[in-house]
């Protein structure tokens, strides 16, 4: 294993002498806290770089050979104006368009139906009995529990 050790480090010009390089360009990261930021040999940076993505493709490729994973509802075919996409999951399905920003996305709403269901049914609320709750609706407008104690 290389060992990258830097010397006669230039933070201006972004260069340095490192023991396996030579002279050459470093990396400065950026730091999330106004501490004096570690300087990195390129090749050294591009070289964790390579390994980390190396390891993200396998972790990725393990998790898509589970058995237990649930599967993704990716759409294509997908079409603005009239909202219906192809699903992978559901097949020809009705879409939703969010938009946050400057940026637009489209979801399955077969998916999204089935997900609301589910989570009005375990963040349940009832109407409050109490009629003082509802003063200013009118008698037709007022839940019939409400009507039935005569206000």
């Amino acid at each position: 294993m290389k060992r990258y050790v830097l010397y006669e480090v230039d933070l201006e010009r972004k260069t340095a002498f490192c023991t396996a390089c030579g002279y050459t360009e470093i990396y400065i990261p950026n730091t999330r806290t106004q501490t004096k930021p570690r300087v990195i040999c390129i090749n050294k940076a591009r070289e964790l770089w390579l390994n980390n993505r190396a390891k993200q493709r396998k972790l990725r490729a393990e998790r898509e050979q589970r058995l237990d994973r649930k599967p993704r509802h990716t759409l294509t075919e997908i079409n603005p104006e009239t909202l219906r996409a192809t699903c992978a999951v559901c097949g020809r399905t009705d879409i939703r368009k969010g938009i946050q920003g400057k940026y637009q996305s489209f979801e399955c709403l077969t998916w999204r139906r089935g997900y609301m269901r589910k989570y009005k049914r375990s963040h349940y609320t009832g109407l409050s009995t109490n009629p003082m709750h509802y003063p200013k609706l009118t008698k037709r407008t007022r839940p019939p529990f409400v009507q039935s104690a005569g206000l």
